[in-house]
């Protein structure tokens, strides 16, 4: 599992080229552009969490797995990204900062079902 609070670290998530244009496009999309994405990333504290594909709840911690669970039931949108990636957003705070959860189809959290089959294509 990997964390980013700092739009300077997307990188970090070692996902295929592919994968980050499209994913890199979904962030931006509320925004005029990348610059404004960063500032407001950098002003409000967003996250992304990413759940990678060897994650098992078995080596997630407690405290965290409550986190997860919180926003897997308190959905703003699911976005299917590609085959074997999907985005969803859970606002958190008033001023618009949110915690986005980047997961995979195969993920084995409870609720993941449920927010795959709400999850709307931008293809």
């Amino acid at each position: 599992m990997k964390f980013i609070s700092n739009w300077q670290d997307l990188p970090s998530l070692l996902l295929p080229d592919s994968v980050m244009t499209v994913l890199r496009k979904e962030l931006i999309l509320p925004f005029d552009d990348e610059l404004s994405a960063m500032n407001f990333w950098g002003e409000v504290g967003v996250t992304l969490m990413y759940i990678e594909p060897g994650d098992v709840p078995e080596d997630i911690k407690r405290h965290v797995l409550d986190v997860i669970h919180h926003l897997i039931a308190n959905p703003e949108f699911v976005v299917y990204l590609t085959d074997e990636y999907y985005l969803m957003l859970s606002i958190t705070e008033d001023n618009g900062n949110g915690i986005y959860l980047l997961f995979h189809p195969e993920c084995p959290l409870k609720g993941i079902d449920t927010l795959m089959s709400m999850a709307e294509s931008r293809l």
